[in-house]
Order: structure tokens, then sequence, then C-alpha cells
């Protein structure tokens, strides 16, 4: 199982867009890749684009490294290379020619939500999951793909997406919106699902698993599976997969934002890859806008943190996922943001008509 967390240090690693890559060894895996591609552009017009990781040094920001050992640092400069944070600390003397000014920012690791129901949330569903299972394929990735696209703007970099309410039917492309969106995470399969039947389940997380996930390399997420409880009899490959127990669980309220990304890392067993800036981690960070002026360092460190704890997508100023810029100066790089943005405003439009419509059917069935 790939995770793009434990690649070399130091090794590229590539994306796929719209299907164009170096074909991998297993020629089914890579026509079945094809076929997905060849779906998704028949109702999406916003192909995937990805920036290649860039070198550059974050100078004279705020850090909040959240590494035990390295603390707080009230000004410092992060250098990036190869995806990895190479070097952290003060008047680092390093010839870059990309320099990001974070003179009045807070760096922090980017955010990470370890259990979200993409689609659910997008129509604002939150105490209860429709079955969407009956939903188009189409709509679907619009959906996550705004879902995804919102997250990024927000400073989230990596999202453990539970497909419990989409049905096993609509997993592929869900994987695929995850794909092209460029965030690391991973794609949790539902085991008890609406529509849950665990041999069919367990031959599509077989082909699923040999068709997008057997390549090294190629993207950033990974595949896993979610349930109530986990079912007893499944074969050794799903049993062998990282799980999410429960399906409405949330961090504690008075967790920091901070100290949620830390833990989620943990719990998601991505920690010695990403949720602190450590030199030789990934770089995934994410600039927020602070106060103009303060020269104070401890004064500096103690609005860092409430600046940070009160942090909105607006004040977002930059993000990097795998040292690739993915917003900066406060604007998302993606140059499909409008087309993705009109098709999931769209989608999600249409998947409240079919879930109000599903509630509907099941109260009438329930009054019977």
């Amino acid at each position: 199982m790939f995770c793009a967390c434990c690649r070399i240090p130091g090794q590229r690693s590539g994306f796929l867009v719209d299907g164009l890559i170096a074909p991998p060894l297993d020629a089914t895996a890579a026509m079945a890749r094809r076929a997905a591609y060849k779906r998704r552009s028949m109702f999406s017009s916003a192909p995937a684009t990805h920036p290649e990781p860039s070198e550059f040094v974050i100078r004279n920001a705020s850090v909040l490294t959240l590494d035990p050992g390295l603390g707080d640092l009230p000004v410092a400069d992060i250098h990036v290379r190869d995806g990895l944070i190479t070097n952290l600390g003060r008047d680092l003397q390093i010839d870059v020619t990309h320099e990001i000014n974070g003179r009045d920012a807070i760096a922090v690791p980017g955010f990470i939500a370890e259990h979200r129901h993409l689609c659910s949330d997008m129509l604002g569903l939150h105490s209860s999951l429709p079955d969407l299972s009956g939903a188009t394929a189409a709509d679907v990735y619009c959906a996550v793909r705004l879902a995804l696209l919102e997250a990024l703007a927000a400073g989230f970099t990596t999202i453990n997406h539970c497909g419990y309410d989409l049905g096993g039917e609509h997993a592929e492309m869900a994987i695929v919106a995850q794909i092209d969106s460029g965030m690391r995470g991973r794609f949790s399969y539902p085991l008890d699902g609406p529509t849950a039947d665990h041999r069919a389940d367990q031959e599509a997380i077989a082909r699923l698993g040999g068709d997008w996930f057997s390549t090294h390399g190629d993207h950033l997420l990974e595949l896993g599976v979610a349930a109530d409880d986990m079912p007893t009899g499944l074969d050794e490959v799903t049993a062998t997969l990282p799980a999410t127990i429960g399906h409405l669980t949330t961090p504690p309220a008075a967790m920091t934002p901070a100290e949620r990304t830390r833990e989620a890392a943990r719990r998601l067993g991505l920690d010695y890859g990403i949720g602190t800036l450590s030199p030789g981690k990934c770089a995934d960070i994410v600039l927020i806008a602070a106060g103009r002026g303060e020269t104070d360092e401890r004064t500096r460190l103690h609005r860092a943190h409430a600046t940070v704890s009160d942090a909105t997508a607006s004040d977002i100023l930059f993000v990097a996922i795998d040292g690739r810029i993915r917003k900066q100066n406060g604007i998302l790089v993606d140059p499909n943001e409008g087309l993705i943005r009109r098709e999931g405003r769209e989608a999600i439009a249409r998947l409240r008509e079919e879930a109000g419509s599903v509630s509907a059917h099941a109260s009438a069935v329930g009054s019977l």
C-alpha cells in the first residue's frame, strides 16, 4: 500500500493528469485508469492540473512547528526542496530564486481532516448521512472536487474521505476527484454503507487497489476502509487496510486547530511524514495572515496561536502540498477554479434534490 509520506526523500512523485502518465507495468490497471478518466471527461470540463514541486524559502514567518523538539519560533525561515522541508531556522543562508515573504504571517503544518463525508458536508447534512448511492457518478465527482477545493482554500492539505454516504459504486469517481484535487489523504471504502455487500465490496476493493494504488509515487492518496464495526471474515487484503471505525466522530472541541492537526496525523498513521514542520518531513505548509508590526517575540507567538485558532479561509495566504504551491497571496492557483465551482454547485443542487426525494420516500414507506 503506497503512502506518499514514506516515499524516498528527494524522489519526486508525479500526478495523474487526465490519465497521461508513463504506463505502469500492469496493462490492465493502465486501461482501467484510462477508462475512468474518459468517463470523467464526459461530465466535467475541468481537467486536473498539478504544479511541479518547487524549491522555495519562506522568510521571517512566525513558525508554529508543533514539533516538541523545535517548539515555536517567533521568526524563522523554512527551506523547501523536492517536496520536503530541508531546513528551518533564522536567517538561513540559501540561494533560492523563489522567496516568499512571511513577515506578517504564521507558518503552520497543513491542516488535516481525519474523517469527512464530503458530499454530505457540502449538502449541509451534519447530523445524519443520506443514502446517495442513487446519485450519478458525475454529481459525485463534481461535488467531491468542489468540497476538496474549498478545503484546500481553508488550509487543509490532508483529508480522510469516508465514502459511507456514497455507496461503493461511486468509490472510483470519488477517488479520481481526490487525485485530481492534488490533496494528500485517504479514501475509505464503505464496508457497511447503504449498499453493503461484503463479497462484492471485497472484490471492488481488490480491483481499486490494483488499478489505483499499486503504482508507487503517482499520487498522494491511499486506500482504506470504513465501517461502524469491522465485519468478520474479511479477506487478507481488505482486513489489512487502514480502517476508519465510526462515522459521526469529531475531534474534541477543546483542542486547538494545531493540536487537532498533530493528533489527526497520529491517528491516521501519517505522523512520521506530516503533522509538524520538521526537517525531513513532507512540505505541507500553510501561511496564515497575522497582525502587522509586532516585534516583541513573546507577544508575537501569543498572537500567532490566537490567530490560528480563529483563522478562516480568507486568512489563508499560502498553501503548499508536497512542495507544490496550491495557494499564493490568498489566491488559489488552479486555473480551473471557476469551472470546478460552477460544476460543483450544479451537482450539489441535484444531490440535494436526490437526498430530499430519498428522505421523502423513506418517510412515506415508514408511515405505511
